[in-house]
């Protein structure tokens, strides 16, 4: 069975390095799959939640940066108030039909605490 492109079933907000809610996201109502499983790895970082992946569409502009910058924060489903800080992106299947972009990253509380269940 061929590799395919994800699904890409929920909507998530990006926003740029160092900014973030009240202000309006670079990007909004982007179409991803947020991900838990083979993809990830089993160690925890940081915060101590266990890092998940954002697959996208090919091309997305989601950012990571190790400089002054810093990465993007991300509202996966977007509206729900659960924040993710990028810990990684790179590109799956370059070249390829199904090629996608894969984010790592990691849960946040900078913005507030996660609603649980999400809503």
């Amino acid at each position: 069975m061929a590799f395919t492109v994800p699904t890409f079933n929920l909507l998530c907000n990006i926003w740029t390095a160092g900014m973030g809610p009240p202000a309006a996201p670079r990007l909004a109502n982007v179409a991803c799959n947020l991900a838990w499983g083979r993809r990830v790895q089993t160690l925890t970082v940081g915060s101590g939640f266990v890092p998940m992946v954002l697959l996208l569409p090919a091309g997305t502009d989601v950012r990571f940066s190790r400089n002054a910058t810093g990465p993007d924060t991300i509202e996966c489903p977007a509206g729900t108030g659960r924040y993710y800080t990028v810990l990684a992106v790179d590109d799956l299947g370059k070249g390829f039909p199904n090629e996608h972009r894969g984010a790592a990253i990691e849960a946040i509380t900078t913005f507030g605490l996660w609603p649980t269940p999400i809503p």
